[in-house]
C-alpha cells in the first residue's frame, strides 16, 4: 500500500523591504522547531526568496564565471549542484562551490543590482519558477517563505502575514547598519526615498507585484512584541504541523 505523505503546513511572510521580515521568519522558524527537539530542527524549512534573486544577480552582474550571462544559466547552477540553499533552523544562506557567500548577497549594492537586474523581461519570473519548484519538493511538515510578492510562491499559504513598518525607521536602521558594516552611505532623508521608492516599484511591478492584504503586524514597537503579535497567529497551526509529523512518519 502506498503511504500518500501530507501536505506541508506554508506559512508566508511577506512585506515591504527593511520591514523585518527576516527577523519574524528566524524566531517562528525557531518557534516552531521548539515543540519537538528530538526531531533536531527538521521540522520547519525556510525559503528566504531574496537570497536567490540576489544570488543570480550576482553571477550575472559580476562576470566571475564567464559563460553565466542570463538568469536561466544561473539558475541552473543549483541543477548541477554548484550552489546550494540551507536552512538551519532559521538561519539561511548559499553556499557557492564550497564557499558561504550569504553576507555577500546582503550587501546594500547587491540589492539595489536585483532591483534592476529583476525589472528586466522575463526574469523575475524565471527566478519565481525556480522557486516554486523547490518550495514543492520539500517534505518537512512545515514550510516557511520569506520574501516580497510571497503570495505567488505559495498562493494556498495556510498563513500568510504581512510585516509593516514605518519608513523612517527602517531608513534609520537600513543607514546605521551600513555604517557598522563600513560601506557608504547617503542622507537618511534620500535613504528614506530610495526605501519608498523601491515599495512603489514593487507595487508596480509586471510580474509578481506586492501585495500587502493579509494579516498584518506592525513593527513600531518593540522587538518583543513584535515576535509575539506573530506567534500568536503561527500557535493554531502547531497541531496540524503535529498531525504531518506523524503521517509522514509511517
Amino acid at each position: 500500500m502506498e503511504i500518500i505523505k501530507a501536505k506541508p503546513i506554508e506559512i508566508g511572510i511577506d512585506g515591504y523591504s527593511g520591514g523585518g521580515k527576516t527577523h519574524i521568519a528566524r524566531e517562528v522558524t525557531q518557534f516552531i522547531n521548539g515543540f519537538y527537539p528530538q526531531l533536531l530542527n527538521n521540522v520547519a524549512f525556510l525559503f528566504n526568496s531574496g537570497l536567490k534573486y540576489r544570488f543570480v544577480t550576482k553571477l550575472v552582474n559580476c562576470n566571475e564565471i564567464s559563460h553565466i550571462t542570463t538568469v536561466e544559466q544561473a539558475l541552473d547552477e543549483f541543477e548541477i549542484g554548484n550552489a546550494e540553499y540551507y536552512s538551519n533552523n532559521g538561519e539561511t544562506g548559499i553556499i557557492y562551490r564550497e564557499k558561504n557567500i550569504t553576507s555577500e548577497l546582503h550587501s546594500g549594492p547587491m540589492g539595489n543590482a536585483t532591483g534592476e537586474l529583476m525589472r528586466i523581461g522575463e526574469n523575475p519570473m524565471y527566478v519565481r519558477n525556480h522557486l516554486i519548484k523547490c518550495i514543492k519538493q520539500r517534505n518537512e511538515p512545515c514550510v516557511l517563505v520569506k520574501g516580497r510578492s510571497v503570495k505567488n510562491l505559495i498562493p494556498n499559504a495556510d498563513l500568510m502575514l504581512r510585516i509593516i513598518c514605518d519608513s523612517k525607521k527602517i531608513a534609520k536602521r537600513r543607514r546605521d547598519e551600513l555604517i557598522d558594516a563600513g560601506e557608504e552611505v547617503v542622507s537618511l532623508d534620500q535613504m528614506e526615498k530610495d526605501i519608498n521608492d523601491r515599495n512603489i516599484a514593487d507595487e508596480k511591478r509586471k510580474t509578481d507585484a506586492l501585495d500587502i492584504s493579509g494579516f498584518h503586524i506592525n513593527n513600531n514597537g518593540s522587538l518583543i512584541e513584535f515576535r509575539n503579535l506573530a506567534l500568536e497567529y503561527v500557535f493554531p497551526l502547531i497541531p496540524y504541523i503535529s498531525k504531518n509529523i506523524i503521517i509522514n512518519s509511517r
